[in-house]
């Protein structure tokens, strides 16, 4: 019986999944597709390529989804230590309906000799059960998260100077900067992983100071983006009793364009008047705006305020 050359084409990838070594692909839990090419063309094996796609589809025919973009930030929440913070990946699933998202799933591993590789691999739209159950659900837009926790020192000592981030579509590479109190995450390429906020003075990386129980970081919500009011920030800041955390240090952009500067507060003074929200009051500075008056325009000093809050508080 004569076969036509598809399906000689189908029986010989059948084949070699059947014989091939037992290796299991770490982004599925399914068998790796061995390529054959009964050509030795070094073309692809259509035939091979059907069949995984076939196995990708069971799984989202069963609510597993593979995410085509994530959202990276910083975050540090109250059951950490100072010295921790959490990198949260998040993947916002715009279909709207009565389901629930599972975690988002993730291996990582340090590896040498200074790379941290975090692997994202898929999550789950889990449907509600029970009678009713498709009326009293909240239909809003959904987000799957993953939080994986370090240490500054753990990072330290390890000497991991990048984190690799990948799904099986895409990887970006992020650099990574240890500064005293402060840390950066610099991305090299944005693909699928995309930082959020972006700082600096160049908007183009994630800027996290440590939490610290004598550190404050004073900001200025009235400046103009991008403003650098260093001197008259630090002159307000040796009267309260701070001691800037490095001298030759710039300011921290926040994620709308605005400085916030760092002093260690020795004496407890100021962060024993911080609020539950974290922040207090400390002077006003003078800085020169532009005025148009009876003789055309001139600058003239306003008044703004001050705030002292703590590390990672954006106001």
């Amino acid at each position: 019986m004569e076969y036509s050359p598809l399906t000689r084409l189908i029986a010989l990838a059948l084949l070699a999944l059947v014989f091939a070594p037992p290796a299991f692909a770490q982004d599925e839990d399914l068998p790796e597709v061995m390529t054959y090419d009964p050509t030795f063309t070094g073309r692809a094996n259509e035939a091979a390529d059907y069949i995984r796609n076939l196995q990708k589809q069971s799984l989202t025919d069963k609510g597993f989804i593979t995410p085509q973009m994530v959202q990276v930030s910083i975050v540090h929440y109250p059951f950490m230590d100072d010295d921790q913070f959490g990198i949260q990946m998040a993947v916002p699933d715009m279909v709207s309906g009565c389901y629930t998202l599972s975690p988002l799933e993730y291996e990582a591993k340090f590896t040498e000799p200074h790379f941290l590789d975090i692997k994202v691999k898929k999550y789950r739209r889990i449907a509600p059960e029970g009678t009713g159950a498709m009326s009293k659900c909240d239909t809003q837009n959904k987000m799957a998260t993953a939080l994986m926790v370090l240490s500054k020192k753990d990072l330290e000592q390890k000497g991991t100077q990048e984190i690799r981030f990948s799904t099986e579509v895409a990887s970006d590479n992020y650099r990574l900067i240890m500064d005293g109190a402060q840390m950066q995450l610099v991305p090299r390429s944005m693909v699928i992983f995309k930082a959020k906020p972006l700082g600096g003075p160049l908007k183009d990386r994630i800027i996290y100071a440590f939490a610290n129980s004598k550190m404050v970081a004073l900001q200025v919500p009235m400046s103009q983006a991008g403003e650098d009011l260093s001197s008259e920030i630090r002159s307000l800041a040796y009267s309260r009793g701070l001691a800037p955390v490095d001298l030759d240090a710039k300011p921290s952009w926040n994620e709308n364009g605005r400085a916030s500067y760092y002093f260690y507060d020795d004496g407890g003074l100021v962060t024993s008047r911080l609020d539950p929200e974290g922040y207090v009051t400390i002077g006003t500075i003078e800085v020169d705006r532009p005025y148009d008056g009876a003789e055309g325009r001139s600058e003239t000093p306003v008044p703004l305020t001050v705030f002292a809050t703590r590390p990672g508080t954006q106001l």
